[in-house]
């Protein structure tokens, strides 16, 4: 089967037969088309942040953040790490991806419901202004409706569609920009205004995926060889991992929105949106990593790890340098005097975003080599140390404290992975990054560069 085999119009036996080597998932192909994707989802954010940030000034924008924050941390966990499971059991066994479908479904009911409470009893935790208050509450609708889209958009990355895929993240990333955008560029902007729309819009995406993942997996109910304990045991395992992690990406912001002014918090969250501007590739090497480590025989996995390993440290350095360059030459073009302060937390936080998402990378491969319980305890261990350092930090200096907090924290993580990653495939630390593989890419990316 060749790299170019699996796409949207050929779902036939072969090539969901689960017990074929996973050729057609092409790491290259799959890798650029996700970043492609990315890319111009960033291109969004790269316009829109700057003007959310002028229109509601630092206050206005601190208030932005207070409201979003925790809905969308808790919305990662509704589904109790059942997307997970989906793409690990269900790139192993194609034709029975209706079935995992099946299972998930009262789960998610389930911590839907759970982690809408939750976020009901933490309302009061992150703002005492009312207003603020029943904008939060509201927004925590949120839970439910992306727990229940994230099973079947799981499932088009499992069976490797990822030109479906990548049209529902866009739509899906899109949403958020959109309705930002219509809400603060109202004569008076309205958060309001954007809860609601992005609420709505998350709904007709829920109704869209759904009809159409019905369609493209019909008849792939075969019982599968996994059993439901088993399925559901590694989503738990998952969830368990995803609570520090998604806490670790945001830790910085919900601790500050407890502990610091609107204003400071405004300027960091403008530094931390505008860090995601070099975030595209990490993200495409994210995305496709774990069903390219879970869908390969046992004997491939370690080499298909070292691949992601050595592609994304290289991607940290590289883009880490050009997003420095970058902002110290547009940040104050773009944001003006108000944000000035917030420069060098900018600077900072670009190469610790990058971090992060590689850490995204190592964790996958952890969970491919059927090790999630190793990602919980590594990114608890992480949390726990981040945010002692952040109270300390914030005492100091609540804007580049934080930032140069999560630098350090990020860094700690990716190692403690690399260890765990060595230990588990066997093969010492260094072997991890294949220096004349990254050698040969980049001398292929030249070539291109100088025909």
């Amino acid at each position: 089967m060749n790299d170019e085999s699996l796409d949207d119009n050929h779902l036939d036996d072969n090539h969901l037969d689960d017990n074929a080597e996973v050729k057609d998932i092409s790491l290259r192909r799959d890798w650029m088309f996700t970043t492609g994707t990315s890319l111009v989802i960033g291109l969004v954010v790269f316009v829109t942040a700057p003007i959310a940030a002028n229109r509601l000034g630092p206050a206005g924008r601190g208030t932005l953040v207070t409201v979003q924050l925790l809905p969308q941390i808790l919305a990662q966990l509704a589904s109790l790490g059942l997307g997970f499971a989906t793409i690990h059991f269900g790139a192993r066994e194609r034709r029975s991806v209706r079935v995992f479908w099946r299972w998930s479904l009262s789960r998610c009911a389930i911590g839907s419901l759970a982690v809408f409470a939750l976020g009901q009893l933490l309302a009061p935790v992150l703002t005492s202004n009312a207003g603020d208050q029943r904008m939060l509450r509201v927004y925590l609708l949120l839970c439910p409706l992306q727990a229940f889209v994230e099973i079947p958009y799981e499932i088009l990355r499992a069976l490797g569609l990822y030109r479906s895929w990548n049209g529902f993240t866009f739509l899906i990333q899109m949403i958020w920009p959109i309705a930002l955008l219509i809400g603060v560029l109202q004569p008076t902007p309205s958060l309001w205004m954007v809860v609601w729309l992005h609420l709505a819009l998350m709904l007709m995406v829920l109704v869209v995926i759904t009809f159409m993942v019905l369609r493209a997996t019909s008849g792939r109910s075969r019982p599968p060889k996994a059993e439901l304990s088993e399925f559901t045991s590694y989503g738990l395992k998952s969830a368990l991992s995803t609570i520090p992690s998604s806490a670790n990406a945001k830790l910085d912001q919900l601790v500050m929105a407890a502990f610091v002014s609107k204003p400071d918090l405004g300027l960091y969250a403008a530094a931390a949106g505008w860090s995601q501007l070099t975030l595209p590739v990490m993200r495409g090497l994210m995305a496709v990593s774990m069903p390219f480590v879970s869908g390969a025989a046992d004997d491939e996995r370690p080499a298909r790890a070292i691949r992601l390993i050595t592609l994304g440290l290289g991607s940290v350095l590289i883009l880490g340098v050009g997003g420095i360059l970058a902002t110290l030459v547009l940040w104050g073009p773009l944001y003006g005097p108000e944000y000035k302060s917030a420069l060098p937390a900018a600077l900072v936080l670009m190469v610790a975003s990058l971090l992060l998402q590689y850490n995204g990378v190592l964790s996958n491969i952890l969970r491919s080599l059927n090790r999630p319980g190793v990602v919980t305890a590594i990114e608890t261990g992480v949390l726990v140390l981040s945010t002692v350092a952040l109270v300390i930090a914030l005492s100091i200096s609540p804007v580049l404290g934080a930032a140069v907090v999560s630098f350090l924290t990020y860094s700690v993580a990716a190692s403690i992975y690399a260890k765990e990653i060595s230990r588990n495939v066997n093969l010492p630390a260094r072997r991890l990054i294949d220096i004349g593989g990254a050698m040969s890419i980049m001398r292929e990316v030249r070539a291109k560069f100088t025909r």
